[in-house]
This record gives C-alpha cells, sequence and structure tokens, in this order.
C-alpha cells in the first residue's frame, strides 16, 4: 500500500476519509485490497477511531466492505457491477436530458465545443493529456440541467463508483499503445457530438450520441475488466505448472 500523508489537523475523520476516497477511487489502493488500520494509525500519525470512522463511511458508499472479524476491504469492481452503474447511469443522463436540454447554457456549451475542437487538433497532445475536465464538464451539464433534486442524489451518490471504474481505462488501458490512442481520440469525438447536438437542441440525436458513448465506455472498461481477470488466472496457472513441475523433479 502507498504511503500516505501525516496529519496534523483538525477534523480528522473528514480528512482520511478524504484521503482514502481519493485513494480508492484514483485506484491506488487496489480493488479487493486489504485495509490494515494498524499500519494506517502509523502512516497518518493518529489512532485509529478516526480510521475506522473513515472506513465505515466508505462501507456505506460502497467503496469499502467491511468483514467481521476480519476486517476492510477496497471493494472490487467486475464485469456486472461496471454494466449496473452505467445503467444507472444512461437512465440517469438520458431523463436530465429529455427535461433540460432547454434548459442547459448554450454559452457554456460553445465554449465546450470550442475546447473539444482544440485539443483534437492536436492529436499527439490529446494522447499524452487527454482532457479529463472536459468530460466531466460536458456530463456535470446534462445532470445539473435538470432541477430535480432525487436525481442529483441518486447521481452523486454513484459518481464516485462511476469515476472509479472510468479510471480503469486511464489505468490500464495506456499498456496498449495503439488501443490507448484511437480511444482517447474516439471518445473526445463523441463528446464533441454530444455537445454539438445539446447546442443545436437535437434531443433525438444528442440521445443517440449520448447512448452510444455511454455503450462504448462500458463495454471498454468490461473488456479491460476481463483481460485483467484472464492475466492473473493465466500467472497463477503458471505458478501452479511451476510448483507442480518443482515437485515431478
Amino acid at each position: 500500500m502507498e504511503k500516505l500523508e501525516k496529519l496534523e489537523f483538525p477534523g480528522l475523520v473528514e480528512r482520511i476519509y478524504k484521503i482514502l476516497k481519493d485513494a480508492i477511487v484514483n485506484l491506488k489502493l487496489k480493488p479487493g485490497e486489504y485495509l490494515n488500520i494498524s499500519s494506517m494509525s502509523q502512516q497518518l500519525g493518529t489512532s485509529t477511531t478516526p480510521i475506522r470512522s473513515a472506513l465505515e463511511r466508505l462501507t456505506n458508499e460502497g467503496l469499502v466492505v467491511s468483514k467481521p472479524r476480519i476486517g476492510f476491504f477496497v471493494s472490487k469492481i467486475d464485469e456486472e457491477q461496471v454494466k449496473h452503474l452505467f445503467a444507472i447511469r444512461k437512465a440517469l443522463e438520458i431523463l436530465a436530458l429529455e427535461n433540460g436540454i432547454y434548459n442547459i447554457d448554450s454559452e457554456a456549451v460553445s465554449r465546450l465545443i470550442l475546447d473539444l475542437k482544440q485539443v483534437l487538433s492536436d492529436p499527439e497532445k490529446l494522447v499524452i493529456s487527454p482532457p479529463y475536465e472536459l468530460d466531466y464538464q460536458l456530463h456535470g451539464l446534462i445532470i445539473s440541467s435538470y432541477s430535480n433534486p432525487y436525481l442529483h442524489r441518486i447521481f452523486n451518490q454513484i459518481f464516485p463508483l462511476l469515476r472509479r471504474a472510468r479510471n480503469v481505462i486511464r489505468i490500464y488501458l495506456p499498456s496498449n499503445r495503439l488501443l490507448w490512442e484511437k480511444w482517447v481520440v474516439k471518445e473526445t469525438q463523441q463528446h464533441l457530438k454530444i455537445a454539438e447536438k445539446i447546442f443545436m437542441k437535437d434531443l433525438r440525436e444528442a440521445k443517440i450520441a449520448l447512448c452510444t458513448h455511454l455503450r462504448d465506455s462500458c463495454d471498454i472498461i468490461c473488456k479491460l475488466l476481463s483481460d485483467s481477470l484472464e492475466k492473473v488466472k493465466n500467472n497463477k496457472g503458471e505458478m501452479q505448472d511451476g510448483k507442480n513441475g518443482n515437485n515431478n523433479e
């Protein structure tokens, strides 16, 4: 586990919560990883009580799993979870778009379109530094366009889980340079198309573009998770074969 910064300020539970949440969402703490409270206590320079409180809060949010008499673990990410998350995300964003497309700030969308075109004009720089802030800005405009507090509450609850799933792409896809380059360009082009259709107030085409983008995002995350699981199985198989080989000697 990566070392955590030492805390010397008040509001420990909130600060520890934010540090751990950020580490989990950004995959610095890996899915399934055991969270050693004693070790974190030493690293952070605090007692175990605020750490346990922060972990219980993260458990309620689905980022951590508590196993009785064993301890806390980072919750796993699997294909089924990702598909469920994206199904809810799609329903929420389409609902927001249907009810709020005419409320979306045209100036904000226009600036977003210009920014997306600008980053697409330099593919080499785009691949090195993908415009994640434009990604979240676009989807944020869609969600905020519909003034439904219940929709906002549900989306905010699942957003950290969605961001963590989204980071599977950022962390694991660059190992395949060709696929990474294609994906970054494709994703940015999809964001541009969604923004352009929203700017034109073309609800039908905006919904189609949004659904296509969310489907492709879900598919690539699931593929990466599947490939990662397959590698783990193969490695275990090789290790077992090695042990069997040694036993036969």
